[in-house]
């Protein structure tokens, strides 16, 4: 439709509302990416030749882009003020959305660079309440700090849980402490070796070292890990028939602890776990030979996992577990 002098008119190409008609909407569909990247890079640059010179473009290059915008848009863009060129409600309307659109496709294009080198996507991560949540969590704190278009998504259940959400696809990855009975055929690379240790409160009446006696003598404050299933520490202590008469299994690795730390009993965890409180002395290691053993922090994943996503994560969990506590191999035992 046309008004009275021959130009399109407004009540179609421009809505009341201030939004985009639909013919303009029409209009806009014919535009190429290419033109509505010269036309920002023209508005941002404050005329054809600045906009040439950063395109690297001749200005007739550019000129012959404007033009074209016109005609098929059917109004100016452009009117002059005084020494300048300001744009008309048309082109200020399309340079809103053009920006728009370009910073989509540069988005688009730098996640997609990210996807490809590893530095974006998503890994839906499944840890059980023990050490390796801890460094976990950190590790997808420093990860959404120093690549944001890595998205971690962390999940924290029962080891039997995970893995059949692993197994199932609802998981990419989980990291969990090897050695214990897994499930098969499952790909998985041990990330560092960590001893696991008996504690109990400073002060609790416990000979130094601990004798097969002594240990079975008291409550043994453990993780609660669901129905019918038992974590990594109490597979260990049933292995070699040792596990007490008195057993506390607690919801939580906090609980653990705190009812540790209260005399209430002895636990056995990894250095993971447990440095704070023994920088602070609220728990202490009793060196138990029986019960000396170590696990590898491992990384499970299900087959198809992007490889430079995995690498990508393991590198930030890595460099967590260098930082927080050394291994066996590193103390020259404990």
């Amino acid at each position: 439709m046309e008004d009275s002098q021959g130009k399109p008119s407004g009540d179609l190409l421009v809505r009341r509302d201030g939004g985009l008609g639909e013919a303009m909407a029409n209009v806009i569909e014919r535009l190429t990416l290419h033109q509505l990247r010269v036309f920002v890079c023209v508005v941002e640059s404050g005329g054809i030749t600045h906009a040439a010179e950063r395109l690297l473009v001749t200005q007739s290059t550019v000129s012959t882009q404007l033009a074209r915008i016109r005609r098929v848009l059917g109004m100016p863009l452009f009117r002059r003020a005084g020494q300048r060129m300001a744009l008309t409600a048309a082109g200020q309307m399309l340079y809103d959305r053009a920006q728009a659109i370009c910073r989509q496709q540069e988005r688009l294009a730098s996640d997609l660079e990210a996807l490809r080198s590893g530095a974006g996507g998503r890994l839906a991560l499944g840890v059980s309440q023990t050490g390796a949540m801890y460094a976990v969590l950190e590790a997808v704190r420093r990860g959404r700090e120093a690549v944001p278009a890595l998205r971690l998504d962390v999940t924290v259940s029962y080891a039997r849980n995970l893995f059949t959400y692993l197994l199932d696809g609802r998981l990419d990855v989980v990291v969990e402490w090897g050695g214990g009975p897994t499930p098969p055929a499952l790909p998985q690379r041990a990330l560092r070796t960590y001893p696991f240790y008996v504690l109990a409160a400073p002060h609790f009446p416990l000979p130094r070292p601990l004798t097969p006696e002594a240990f079975l003598q008291q409550s043994f404050v453990t993780m609660q890990y669901g129905p019918d299933e038992i974590g990594v520490v109490e597979w260990e202590v049933a292995r070699r028939n040792l596990r007490p008469p008195h057993v506390v299994r607690l919801p939580s690795i906090d609980a653990v602890k705190r009812w540790t730390a209260a005399g209430l009993g002895i636990t056995i965890l990894s250095p993971l776990s447990v440095r704070d409180e023994l920088a602070e002395q609220r728990l202490a290691v009793w060196p138990f030979p029986p019960m000396d053993f170590e696990r590898p922090l491992t990384l499970f994943w299900k087959p198809g996992t992007p490889e430079v996503l995995l690498n990508t994560f393991a590198e930030l969990l890595t460099g967590v577990l260098d930082e927080t506590v050394p291994t066996r191999a590193s103390r020259g035992g404990r």
